[in-house]
This record gives C-alpha cells, sequence and structure tokens, in this order.
C-alpha cells in the first residue's frame, strides 16, 4: 500500500530533518497540512526539504506555491471543490493554469457513491479512533466500508487509528494507501516509527508475491 505522512498543524523541532530521513528511507509523499502557516513561513519550511523531494509533496494551502517549488499536488477542502467561482479562482488564478493532481477528504462511506469532479484521490476517515492504536475502536463499520472502496472510480487512502497492528485491516477492507499522523509524530522516534511501518508494509508485501507465485 501507498505511505502518506501527514504533517502536524504546529512546528516540531527538526521537523525537515525528519522529513528529509523519512523520504530517504522511502515514504511516498507528504501531506503539509499546517493551516495557520503564512506564505513566507511556508517557503522556508519547504526550502529546508531537500529539492528532490518536492515532486512528492501535497500543499493543503497556500496553493499558489507549486508555481514556485516542483510540487504536483494539492488537497482541497469542500469549498474549493464546490463552489464554481472559487474553483475557477483557484485553477485560473492562484494555479495560472498549471496541471497538478488533487486530493480532498471525505469523512462517510455514502460520499465515496458520489462524483467528485477534478478530483484524482481521496482521503477517507477517521476509519479507527485516531489515537489509538487498538484496532476494535473502529468508527465506520467494515460492511459499509467494502462496499463503498468497491465503488469508488477513485484510490482512497485510509485515515485515522493507522499503525503497524492495523496496516493488514486497511488493505483487507479495499484501501490503496494509508495516511499517517499521529503513529509518527506523536512517537518518540518519528523516524524510526516510520521504518517500521514501512518494514511492516513491505513484509506483507512480500508475502503477497510469495503467495501468488
Amino acid at each position: 500500500m501507498k505511505l502518506v505522512l501527514i504533517t502536524n498543524p504546529y512546528d516540531l523541532k527538526y521537523e525537515t530533518d525528519r522529513i528529509n530521513l523519512m523520504f530517504n528511507e522511502g515514504l511516498e509523499e507528504l501531506h503539509i497540512r499546517k493551516p495557520k502557516c503564512e506564505k513566507e513561513v511556508m517557503i522556508k519550511f519547504i526550502s529546508q526539504i531537500d529539492p528532490k523531494f518536492h515532486n512528492r509533496l501535497v500543499l493543503h494551502n497556500n496553493y499558489s506555491l507549486v508555481n514556485t517549488f516542483d510540487i504536483q499536488k494539492i488537497h482541497l477542502s469542500h469549498d474549493w471543490i464546490f463552489n464554481f467561482a472559487t474553483n475557477l479562482y483557484l485553477n485560473q488564478i492562484i494555479l495560472g493554469g498549471k496541471k497538478i493532481s488533487k486530493s480532498t477528504t471525505l469523512v462517510t462511506c455514502s460520499s465515496l457513491y458520489k462524483p467528485i469532479a477534478g478530483i484524482n484521490e481521496l482521503i477517507l476517515g477517521p476509519v479507527f479512533s485516531k489515537y489509538s492504536a487498538n484496532i476494535t475502536n473502529q468508527l465506520i463499520k467494515t460492511e459499509a466500508l467494502e462496499k463503498a472502496l468497491r465503488h469508488s472510480k477513485l484510490p482512497v487512502i485510509g485515515l485515522g487509528g493507522v499503525y503497524a497492528e492495523s496496516l493488514d485491516f486497511f488493505e483487507n477492507v479495499g484501501f490503496k494507501g494509508v495516511a499517517m499522523q499521529s503513529s509518527i509524530w506523536k512517537s518518540m522516534d518519528p523516524v524510526k516509527a516510520f521504518v517500521e511501518m514501512r518494514d511492516r508494509n513491505n513484509a506483507r508485501l512480500g508475502q503477497q508475491l510469495r503467495m501468488a507465485v
């Protein structure tokens, strides 16, 4: 499965250093979610990330920076998606007509049955309580998840309760990836926590390949 990391909304010590290390360890995508971050501060933050990884960044605000850095994807709130005027302003003025990938977050399975124009990927959740590795505290029923994910025409990333112990669940119900946050940033060693998640994911993939032979 695809492994996605979401930043904390507030700044952390050595944050970009750890992000660079995680990219070097195989992180596939980083969502920069810092709602109160002004443009100049965001420019400094992104500049501290190795440029070779900029095409793996996803902006949750300050969208015009796709024209400053090699950023190919943004994450939109529903206000940007479903309002024609703001959508037009985003595409023509803020993005300057640049064609990039777009994602958004959904909170209910029923939303997967409704087409969303201009979106390339979806994040759904929380599936489990965000702050616990206990995968019995499920917030969306398995049957509903499986049915909705089979119906979705877009790849869907699972959010909430993403720990090594829950990776099998997320793949088995049909998610194409998982979005990590608390399981990484609230650990004593975020880079080590990511590597353990990566290794667990790779081990599962290896087992699947062996079973297919």
